[in-house]
């Protein structure tokens, strides 16, 4: 009964996306075949990309982005298509399949494919993945549209935290903001995003981005951030460091200063975990692959740099760095995805083989079973956005 259900699941995921496409092929398989070949007991179908024709739905229902829809991102196919129902009436129209911008589309704004030189990041979703111990695939998915540069960490009353840069085309003042969202059962669900507040930032300083909360030992959250130092509509360039306080992750508190920068380079998009009583900060040395800034604190305020850290590699050191439990872990970024390396003092790093994990710049929490929480950003939409419909918000300013 479970073959059938998923070959027939798969024989409708292939007519919704050949109706995204214009309409079924001659080629196209029969439904009743789906029921034939359900007698003969074999395994549960997976969907292969179609040829030669639009594959934005096929790009939300293939949620590891392996090229194939298995069995069991079918089963979770509903909670995809219920996602394209953009006027929440239980139904969808053709309107509705279709990419925005193609004809026929009412909700058409400005969409099209780009030039390659201004992919902005909102044209990239959010990933979610779980990986055991051993760092085998266990479950992945979507964990929000339109977003980047994601960061974990876990309360004190063990929710998990996760932050981010926060795209919302329908959401003109929480677009290129900071925001949270909050899962109370280890990742399996998650809060709708909040956008974060801060509180006396600075004139002198641009956008807030790149952000990293850590949890200190009194439970409040410590946010690490990227910021152009120039004004809230100033320059793009010249990136520093910097950190705000919260004691409920969403309403922050500036605190005075720098927490990592240089006079005449920049300094962004950081990674903050404590060792054995020290802070480490690590972030990418522009245009250097393999190296990193490396930096350390007794109070995660005054960071003091150190000889950058090195692995002998084509990566860059973006992305997260997590403690597991006396020794450290970081997952960067690179051009064949995440790749990860171990220290047990943060001076020196080993370069690990793991499996290939999809995804760049990722947020990683370690999990109560030993595995890792991976959110990362992934590849470019099929929707993609060459003008905005709206002027960017300068930064989450607040009196």
């Amino acid at each position: 009964r479970l073959i059938m259900k998923n070959r027939l699941l798969g024989t409708i995921i292939l007519g919704l996306i050949h109706l995204v496409s214009g309409g079924v092929s001659q080629e196209a398989t029969p439904a009743k075949s789906a029921f034939a070949g359900a007698e003969k007991r074999k395994p549960a179908p997976r969907v292969k990309r179609p040829q030669n024709r639009p594959d934005r739905l096929f790009n939300l229902l293939d949620s590891n982005g392996n090229g194939e829809i298995s069995g069991r991102e079918m089963r979770q196919a509903q909670r995809v298509l219920r996602r394209l129902d953009r006027d929440g009436d239980g139904r969808l129209t053709a309107d509705e399949l279709r990419e925005k911008g193609e004809p026929g589309d009412p909700t058409k704004r400005n969409f099209g494919r780009p030039s390659q030189h201004n992919l902005g990041p909102w044209n990239r979703d959010l990933t979610i993945q779980n990986f055991d111990r051993n760092f085998q695939l266990t479950s992945s998915g979507l964990f929000e549209e339109r977003g980047g540069v994601p960061a974990i960490t876990q309360l004190s009353d063990d929710r998990l935290l996760a932050c981010f840069q926060w795209f919302p085309i329908d959401q003109p003042q929480a677009f290129d903001q900071v925001a949270i969202k909050v899962s109370k059962d280890n990742g399996r669900s998650w809060d709708r995003p909040i956008q974060t507040q801060i509180k006396n930032l600075p004139e002198r300083l641009n956008r807030v981005f790149d952000p990293t909360p850590v949890v200190l030992a009194d439970g409040r959250v410590r946010l690490y951030f990227s910021s152009e130092r120039g004004n809230g509509f100033g320059p793009r360039g010249n990136r520093a460091v910097f950190s705000a306080i919260s004691r409920d992750g969403i309403h922050y508190e500036f605190e005075p200063g720098q927490r990592f920068g240089f006079p005449d380079a920049e300094a962004f998009d950081v990674a903050v975990v404590r060792l054995e009583g020290t802070w480490h900060l690590f972030c990418p040395i522009p245009k250097s692959n393999g190296s990193g800034y490396h930096a350390t604190s007794k109070d995660g305020l005054k960071f003091i740099r150190q000889d950058d850290v090195t692995v002998e590699a084509d990566v860059q050191w973006l992305g997260n760095v997590v403690n597991t439990g006396g020794s450290l872990r970081f997952f960067g970024s690179s051009r064949n995805g995440i790749w990860t390396a171990t220290s047990g003092d943060g001076f020196h790093w080993t370069l690990q083989k793991t499996p290939r994990m999809g995804g760049g710049d990722p947020g990683v929490a370690v999990l109560s079973n030993g595995g890792f929480l991976v959110i990362a950003t992934g590849r470019l939409r099929d929707d993609l956005i060459h003008e905005l419909p709206f002027r960017k918000q300068p930064v989450n300013r607040k009196r």
